[in-house]
This record gives structure tokens, C-alpha cells and sequence, in this order.
């Protein structure tokens, strides 16, 4: 017989909710970038309205770097699972399944390739699995000469970003939808600057995927092999909408500067389109900080 279900979600407090921010709008103010529509009718779905909200709360990217036969990642996907439900949409989460040392597949006891092309571009460039696993980037934030951050350093590292600026100076928000039809998720991302900013900046948006059952090692449950059958990934990456590292919008832009992109992707057969998200970054094309993310569920 198989174990119970085992997730991060069945050791949080049963208050905890998930409560995820999208921001309102009303219009679009010039100047905008163009839209990518060549291949969305736009009558069927039509591009959001959009207008600045200059007392946008600042919101934080959480990025684990996971794996399922790393044994002590499912704590750190614990710790991430806390964060996010706590936060009041104020924490974005994204779990990524890359590199070759615990995210490979093992059949026939770990048979699932979560890895992703875009996943393996990123740890590509960011080198978190090489720093060893569970590790994670707190906003792509450089720390020294890497991006990696211990899971124990999580929580401090997001509420000093928090605490030391609470206003975003930057807005992003989605507006997406499920083409049934074509099977296939549309989005549009808005970004705004709320400061006069230096540098170039990229938006890029990525799919994730919650409530996903499989094979996870996990140590000290007290599991025969270490072995949690039916455990629940949570903030899963799927695959990205835009291109891997987003496109260029602007270089310095002003206060009110607004810019908007739009992207398709197929829904591939394995995805549950239920649990399916998009999470947006604006971020500098320089120093690839994360300047503003944001979060939506498919269709809304």
C-alpha cells in the first residue's frame, strides 16, 4: 500500500489561505509599447485597461530551486509554502526543477521529468543547483559574487526588501485567458514605472503549476526508502509564455511610462489548466533584479 498524501500544504496552519494580488485598471496612457497580437484575436479577448496605481505595494520573487529525489527540499518548499500563503499576495513563489543532480528522472521510483527548457536557461546563468540544493534567489538579487540564498535566510531577506520600501516603483499586472478552443493560454502584461529609473528593462512571463502528484524523497518522516508517494508540487514551472528572458521595453524610463506585451502558449496535455498560473517579472536587463513580479491564475 501506498503512504498518504504527503505536502507543504498539509503542515501549514489551516487558516493560512492563498490570496494572490491583481491589480485594477482603467486605462492605458501613452507612451505604450507595441502589442505582440499577431497570433490573438483580440475581439475574442481583448487587451486590459490600465492605469497606474502610485501606492502599488511592493511584492517579492521567491525562487526554489528543487528536485524530487533531494530529501531535503520539500523543507524548504515548506518554508516557501509559509511565506506565500502569509503574505497577502505580497510573495510570489515559483519552484524550478533543473540541473542533473536531483530533478532527473529514476524510474521506475522517481519517474517524472519536471525539468523545462527555460528552467535549465535560467539555472544556466543564475548557477543555483551548483551551489547545492534546496537553495533559492530572493529577486535574482546578487549576493557577493552569487545568486543563491539558504531557505533559512528566506524570510529575512524578503522583509528586509519589504520593510525597507513598501511602495513598488514599478507596476505590473496580467490580464489572461484560456482559449478552450485552441487550447492555449493568452496573457497580457502591463508595467508601469511609478520613479524615474536608470537602466534597460526586460518583462518576461513564465507558467507555473500548483497541486501536481508525484515522487518526492523526503527525509526524517519516518518513510520507508524516504520515499513520500502522492506528494503535492506546489508553484510548479512549466514552461515560459514570453520568451525565456522576456523582451526589452525601455532604457531609463520616466514616471508614468507605461509598456505592454502579450504572449500565447500552447496548454501541453500533462498541465492541469485549473491549477495553472502566470507569474510576470519586470526586472533590469543588466543586473537581471527583479524590480516587480506579479501573479494571476489562468483565465482572470
Amino acid at each position: 500500500m501506498k503512504n498518504k498524501i504527503f505536502s507543504p500544504i498539509h503542515l501549514l496552519l489551516a487558516a493560512m489561505v492563498f490570496s494572490m494580488a491583481f491589480t485594477g485598471c482603467d486605462k492605458i496612457e501613452a507612451p505604450y509599447g507595441a502589442v505582440n497580437a499577431s497570433s490573438i484575436d483580440t475581439v475574442a479577448y481583448p487587451p486590459p485597461v490600465f492605469t497606474l496605481n502610485y501606492s502599488e505595494p511592493r511584492r517579492v520573487l521567491v525562487e526554489d530551486y528543487t528536485g524530487h529525489t533531494c530529501g531535503n527540499c520539500p523543507n524548504a518548499a515548506v518554508i516557501l509554502e509559509n511565506m506565500v500563503s502569509s503574505s497577502g499576495g505580497k510573495i510570489i513563489g515559483m519552484a524550478i526543477h533543473a540541473g542533473s543532480t536531483f530533478s532527473p528522472p529514476i524510474p521506475p521510483t522517481y519517474p517524472a521529468d519536471y525539468r523545462t527548457p527555460v528552467g535549465n536557461a535560467l539555472d544556466g546563468i543564475f548557477g543555483i543547483t551548483s551551489a547545492g540544493q534546496p537553495n533559492g534567489m530572493i529577486n535574482r538579487k546578487k549576493n557577493g559574487n552569487t545568486y543563491y540564498a539558504l531557505p533559512n535566510t528566506w524570510n529575512n531577506k524578503v522583509s528586509a526588501i519589504l520593510g525597507a520600501s513598501p511602495e513598488a516603483d514599478a507596476q505590473v499586472a496580467i490580464k489572461s485567458y484560456h482559449d478552450a478552443t485552441k487550447n492555449k493560454i493568452i496573457a497580457y502584461v502591463n508595467a508601469g514605472f511609478l520613479e524615474p529609473m536608470q537602466g534597460t528593462y526586460n518583462l518576461a512571463a513564465y507558467v507555473i503549476e500548483d497541486s501536481i502528484i508525484g515522487d518526492q524523497k523526503w527525509y526524517g518522516q519516518n518513510l520507508p526508502q524516504d520515499h513520500a508517494y502522492n506528494y503535492v508540487f506546489m508553484h510548479t514551472l512549466r514552461g515560459n509564455i514570453s520568451p525565456v528572458w522576456g523582451e526589452e521595453i525601455v532604457t531609463d524610463p520616466a514616471v508614468g511610462s507605461v509598456f505592454r506585451k502579450s504572449w500565447s502558449l500552447p496548454i501541453k496535455p500533462e498541465w492541469n489548466v485549473e491549477h495553472l498560473k502566470i507569474v510576470a517579472v519586470l526586472y533590469n536587463k543588466e543586473t537581471y533584479e527583479v524590480i516587480q513580479p506579479a501573479e494571476v491564475h489562468v483565465g482572470h
